[in-house]
């Protein structure tokens, strides 16, 4: 949890971000080889969840998921519980993936929920603030059908994430949760689908992905800043997901690491 530059290490309380004492220093070292695995766990608990139809809210029944997962390091060891009227109040900077509108906030035991229904009352789409300052956002239906044929829309998927990431992370320092911030991201039911990363991407399709679930790898977001700091951190795992695909890497990052879409 400490920032760059810096030898200070914080943590939260009711009153806000504090400077941890030598004791408390020495609780957290002591469980610190056991947050990382604390964090899987946590994930994979919730993807097993959410594929067995035990979501926050009821989903859509579509095995194709983007699962996101901002988890806090605090909120795997000191720290009190955020304020769950605050929360809701952050409620615009909460909405859920891919809605832009008419969705619905909620407090409910897990913490607070923000969630977009269709006409059938069931969820497309949802993000959750759990009490210790997890944030889950799941997206059902990342995967375009066209004549039997799969694909996961790349372009698409690159701004799901961007045009949310930074407002969650917004939230977060709002709510007093201090960084450093771990990035999951897991994409659910996408075996034999296909990378689209144009138009004609048929033309020459990739190898199709080779597995139900893609778990990219984890990314440490160390310390709250900009959209294209936050961009060039969390880079490697969207070129996992190219990689999963047959190619080096996503097309969609310049040398810099930052996001610039489509290059014509």
């Amino acid at each position: 949890m400490s920032t760059r530059n810096t030898n200070r290490i914080y943590a939260r309380n009711s009153a806000g971000a504090y400077e941890l004492s030598i004791e408390e220093l020495r609780v957290l070292f002591a469980s610190g080889a056991t947050t990382i695995d604390r964090m899987k766990a946590f994930k994979a608990e919730r993807l097993a969840r959410i594929d067995a139809g035990e979501a926050i809210v009821p989903l859509i029944v579509r095995p194709d998921r983007l699962v996101l997962h901002l988890a806090p390091l605090a909120s795997f060891g000191l720290g009190q519980p955020i304020d769950l009227a605050q929360a809701h109040a952050l409620q615009e900077s909460l909405r859920p993936i891919a809605a832009s509108w008419g969705y619905s906030p909620q407090i409910n035991f897990e913490g607070f929920v923000n969630f977009s229904m269709g006409s059938d009352e069931l969820g497309r789409s949802y993000t959750q603030v759990f009490r210790k300052g997890i944030i889950e956002a799941v997206k059902v239906g990342i995967l375009v059908d066209d004549r039997g044929i799969k694909f996961l829309p790349s372009l698409e998927f690159d701004k799901w994430i961007f045009d949310v990431l930074p407002s969650y992370l917004k939230a977060l320092r709002d709510l007093n949760v201090p960084a450093a911030i771990t990035m999951m991201l897991s994409l659910q039911g996408v075996r034999g689908a296909y990378l689209a990363k144009h138009v004609n991407w048929h033309i020459d399709p990739p190898p199709p992905f080779d597995r139900a679930v893609l778990e990219l790898p984890e990314v440490v977001i160390e310390q709250y800043g900009t959209l294209e700091d936050y961009q060039r951190t969390v880079r490697p795992a969207f070129d996992a997901l190219w990689n999963a695909a047959g190619y080096i890497g996503s097309e969609h990052f310049n040398a810099d690491g930052h996001w610039v879409g489509v290059r014509r």
